[in-house]
């Protein structure tokens, strides 16, 4: 009764709630909280201009810049892919949440063709592309075996299990690029630590 707000525009209005990186509600506005001077109350979101907030370890941050292409996948329906690109990129990393947690980096991403299923809160997988090649072979990082000499993978050979260095190129998650050793269709273990033993490589030798 005693104050007025008015928006400076017409648009969605959304309460400027706060949720921390653990999901515990840090700001909720709601009748008899408290407010501090300058506090934001409300939110006006432009649904023309999206965009999505995520993380990347330290380990890959040195990879992505700003306007680097980006594929959107939203968690309500993964059918739905959207263009973006990186808009910006965190100069200092985000306060770890425990002890030894790995360290990462906020990188901001705007959504290039958002429609009426891209909605303030929704969750999304963020895929960055940082380098294309043609015509390379690529194996599951789980399958590499680290030494001092290089790295190996188990490749299996009729009922025999054989070792084969490899020289290894850019890597994502999940699949890393075999410069040389090893063929198109060459079928590698996963899981190459238990089957060391049956190989001549040295176990003694791993850094």
């Amino acid at each position: 009764d005693a104050c007025h707000i008015t928006a400076p525009n017409d648009g969605m209005v959304v309460y400027a709630n706060e949720i921390d990186r653990r999901g515990n509600a840090t700001v909720i506005i709601e009748d008899g909280v408290m407010l501090r001077d300058g506090q934001p109350i409300i939110r006006l979101p432009d649904p023309t201009k999206m965009q999505v907030v995520t993380t990347v370890n330290d380990s890959k941050i040195n990879q992505v810049s700003v306007d680097m292409p980006v594929t959107i996948q939203l968690d309500t329906d993964s059918s739905l892919r959207y263009d973006a690109r990186v808009s910006k990129v965190a100069s200092f990393p985000l306060p770890r949440r425990w002890y030894q947690a790995p360290i990462e980096y906020e990188v901001w991403v705007e959504v290039l063709n958002p429609d009426e299923q891209t909605r303030p809160g929704l969750r999304a997988k963020v895929e960055i592309l940082v380098e294309q090649l043609e015509d390379k072979i690529q194996a599951p990082v789980s399958s590499l075996v680290r030494r001092q000499d290089g790295y190996y993978v188990l490749v299996k050979d009729g009922n025999k299990i054989k070792a084969r260095s490899v020289e290894i190129g850019p890597n994502n998650e999940k699949f890393i690029v075999i410069e040389s050793g090893l063929k198109p269709g060459e079928e590698v273990l996963i899981d190459p630590d238990k089957y060391l033993e049956n190989t001549d490589i040295k176990s003694d030798t791993k850094p």
